[in-house]
């Protein structure tokens, strides 16, 4: 590395010159007109998203970039615990793993406008201080921090976007990448007896504030596999705002934007949010915008993608429950069938409490396995698995007659 900068994103947007038309979804909810760097990590898949960072830096800059690496703050949270505090001179402060987040908002936001180079100030002293002590610290456990660099790329806190063909297909390879459709079902099994359900939601903070530092993700996956093999499904995601206030830049209410990916032959029945269905945005958009509502997205690879604006107040929360049937079912005339089972994890989200349910008939036998789990057993026709989602959760379920 010949030279380490910290920029303000404000400062370079501000040289972006012309306009361009940002997503639907952040013109309406944001109220931007104009789309910038700031506000490029908007795909899901982080190799379109880092391919449009490295496009809106080359217009704004005029450099052309080799690669984006996207790095997220519970990365920087597992270092800062290996490091143990790290001491700011310029603050009269201390940063450790526990008030890092309650820190940087405190630093960057108080005061914040555009153009203000707070931000980097805080940033750029941080990252400098802490590479500092990285690099000459010989108390630092160096397997430690490799541990913690393993995990954040498990957990996609860090990913990698490279425009050398050779770099990506390496990245790409080790599922450092940030592809959210990476991972492939029904792998050494026969196509024909088993079948793959993947389930991707992403989350995108459009409240105009850091807000969702304080909120707190569960969600719930039911899969139930009738006697015939036919399989339908329920996903319930609850969102819960523990802040406290509506100050400025930090708490308030949470607006977002979740966009859930489900297979292609998925029949959708019902979603609803607090038990109440969920209005469809007109497609026009003629009608005044109203929230929540859900909507119709574009979505790479066989699946189909469907986006929900929602609001969370501070000190509530929201329940999001969508209902689906598949489109293909469990062959019961043979001796075995597979379930591959896939729920994908989000970049930055590292509190996401995971909960799995899948009932099939009592006079089945089934078993199951994951590599990230032990070897489990389900009984009565029942199985149930509980987790805090660190990396993309895939189980296999294996049942015979």
């Amino acid at each position: 590395m010949s030279e380490f900068v910290i920029q303000d994103v404000y400062a370079i947007d501000g040289q972006l010159k012309g306009h361009v038309d940002p997503p639907i979804p952040i013109r309406e909810l944001l109220s931007q007109e104009h789309w910038y760097l700031r506000d490029s990590n908007w795909d899901p898949d982080f190799f379109a998203s880092g391919q449009q960072a490295a496009w809106f830096y080359e217009k704004e800059t005029g450099e052309t970039v080799d690669g984006v690496i996207g790095l997220s703050l519970p990365l920087v949270v597992d270092i800062l615990r290996v490091t143990g505090p790290v001491v700011l001179s310029d603050y009269n402060d201390q940063i450790t793993a526990d008030n890092f987040l309650g820190k940087s908002i405190y630093y960057t936001k108080g005061n914040f406008f555009p153009g203000s180079t707070q931000k980097s100030d805080f940033l750029g002293t941080l990252t400098r201080t802490l590479l500092l002590r990285l690099t000459t610290d010989t108390r630092i456990d160096p397997a430690r921090l490799f541990e913690a660099f393993v995990a954040g790329l498990g957990r996609r806190d860090i990913q990698f976007m490279f425009g050398e063909s050779q770099l990506q297909q390496l990245v790409e390879h080790f599922g450092w990448a940030g592809r959210i459709f990476a991972r492939e079902g029904c792998l050494g099994v026969g196509g024909e007896t088993c079948v793959f359900d993947p389930l991707v939601i992403n989350e995108a903070n459009l409240s105009v504030s850091k807000v969702n530092v304080f909120i707190q993700h569960s969600n719930h996956r039911e899969i139930v596999v009738a006697p015939d093999g036919s399989i339908t499904e329920t996903s319930t995601l609850t969102l819960t705002n523990t802040a406290q206030d509506n100050e400025p830049g930090v708490g308030g209410t949470y607006r977002t934007y979740i966009r859930f990916f489900v297979p292609t032959d998925a029949s959708v029945s019902d979603i609803t949010m607090d038990g109440v269905p969920v209005a469809s945005r007109d497609a026009d958009r003629s009608a005044a915008l109203s929230i929540p509502y859900i909507e119709r997205v574009d979505s790479p690879g066989a699946m189909q993608g469907l986006g929900i604006a929602l609001e969370v107040a501070p000190g509530t929360n929201r329940r999001l429950r969508i209902s689906y049937t598949r489109g293909v079912a469990l062959p019961v005339d043979g001796n075995e069938m597979v379930l591959d089972v896939l729920h994908g994890k989000q970049a930055g989200i590292s509190d996401s409490e995971q909960g799995l349910t899948i009932h099939f008939p009592v006079f089945w036998k089934a078993a199951a396995e994951s590599p990230n789990a032990r070897p489990l057993v389900a009984k009565d026709g029942e199985f149930q698995y509980n987790t805090t989602l660190s990396a993309d959760l895939l189980l296999r379920m294996r049942f015979t007659k």
